[in-house]
């Protein structure tokens, strides 16, 4: 309806007709658009292997933080069983690898 009103716009319509009769015109819109999609999917791909990764090693780092946090907690625990039974705090210290502070707020 516009482009019977407006001759630029009817020009701009009867070229879009002319090359999209073209089958070599066809063939480059299909390769481009496939070239787009291909790209995407990379994009998509790399991001989601970024994300595994990035989940591995946060699992990771989070088992070597609460390994850590246990081998502490072992420690306190080593030493006020020592302390309960009646062992002197610098030995204590060097069993456990507290520092005698630590040992004497236990």
């Amino acid at each position: 309806m516009v482009a019977a009103q407006n001759p630029e716009i009817r020009k701009a319509a009867d070229k879009l007709y002319e090359l999209s009769a073209d089958e070599n015109v066809r063939a480059e819109y299909a390769m481009r658009q496939k070239a787009r999609r291909d790209h995407l999917w990379l994009i998509n791909d790399a991001r989601r292997d970024g994300m595994e990764a990035g989940m591995e090693r946060g699992k990771a780092e989070g088992r070597a933080e609460g390994m850590q946090a246990g081998m502490e907690k072992g420690k306190f625990e080593t030493a006020r069983n020592a302390l309960a039974e009646g062992l002197p705090i610098d030995i204590i210290s060097k069993i456990t690898g507290l520092s005698s502070e630590q040992i004497a707020k236990l």
